[in-house]
């Protein structure tokens, strides 16, 4: 879960022991990326992870939300059945209103101003 989201009631309450995985989705019906619960060895979250290398390996786009975030796991797990719940009633995110303090150590800003002003990849040597 990302620093600045909280559960909207305790875990305990939105995953059963049956589940092996939640990923969340919002409000348009993509996934995202800033709640994940999964068992170890899940099939889906590994998909995502190796197109998540692959991307970085072939610099397919500098734009993070495409490069490793919820653009990934919606573009690879669209045609898959994977077990999901609905952000508004799990988990809600943007706890920090004040981009300053969301990303204290990032002085340049949040990851979306900072990827117009730099490569968000380091050059190939």
């Amino acid at each position: 879960m990302d620093i600045d989201a909280h559960l909207v009631w305790p875990l305990a309450y939105l995953i059963n022991a049956k589940q092996s995985e939640v990923f969340l989705r919002i409000k348009t019906g993509e996934l995202s990326n800033y709640f994940i619960a999964s068992q170890p060895n899940n099939p889906h979250l590994e998909k995502v992870c190796k197109q998540i290398l692959a991307n970085i390996e072939r610099r397919s786009t500098e734009n993070v939300y495409d490069l490793t975030g919820p653009g990934v796991f919606t573009m690879v797990l669209r045609d898959h059945n994977v077990q999901t719940a609905y952000y508004l009633t799990t988990v809600n995110q943007g706890n920090f209103t004040n981009e300053f303090f969301q990303y204290i150590d990032k002085p340049q800003g949040k990851w979306t101003k900072e990827q117009q002003k730099i490569s968000v990849l380091k050059p190939r040597t």
